[in-house]
């Protein structure tokens, strides 16, 4: 899979490396590909990205907002505005992932404001929607349904990530966490 944005801070000789993303329009076409990607196994990081508007609607296992630091890594600091992603519940997609190995790094991680609209299982446990693992950021959702079982988005509302859901069709037949919560 290809990039359309790649950030790898592990060959930067900047002490603090910082992507500025605003207002791109990125298309996913490809198997695999993904609208911004940023690594880092070494260093502090931070990225702030604002306005972009990622189409993943024609990918499998695509996603569209990649934030990844390894067990050595630094701090990352991550600023999420505005950005507006489509899913189409295809295989093993993802919104935005973020994922940092090292518990000692101090993270500071806004998700703001950020759009994730998706039909069917846009946020199933094999294509979440926002997958967020060692941070509690509080998150506004706009999805089809409120999540299914106990994965996928259902875990993000069962882990209390969800400040707030927007959905046409909340209650269904799996839909037990929301149903215990609401």
């Amino acid at each position: 899979g290809q990039c359309a944005i790649y950030f790898d801070t592990d060959s930067s000789t900047i002490a603090t490396p910082h992507l500025i993303a605003s207002n791109n329009v990125i298309v996913i076409t490809e198997f695999g590909g993904s609208g911004v990607c940023v690594n880092s196994y070494a260093a502090n990081f931070q990225a702030d990205l604002f306005g972009n508007h990622i189409d993943a609607r024609r990918a499998m296992q695509t996603s569209a907002l990649a934030f990844g630091a390894g067990s050595n890594a630094g701090a990352m600091s991550l600023r999420l505005h505005r950005n507006r992603v489509l899913l189409d519940g295809g295989i093993g997609g993802a919104g935005i992932v973020i994922v940092h190995n090292n518990p000692a790094a101090q993270d500071t991680i806004e998700v703001v404001n950020n759009v994730i609209a998706g039909a069917g299982g846009a946020a199933d446990s094999e294509n979440a929607a926002i997958t967020i693992k060692e941070h509690n950021a509080q998150l506004t959702v706009v999805n089809n349904n409120a999540g299914n079982g106990d994965s996928g988005l259902a875990a993000l509302l069962k882990a209390g990530r969800v400040r707030k859901i927007i959905c046409s069709f909340p209650r269904q037949t799996d839909s037990w966490v929301f149903d215990e919560l609401y």
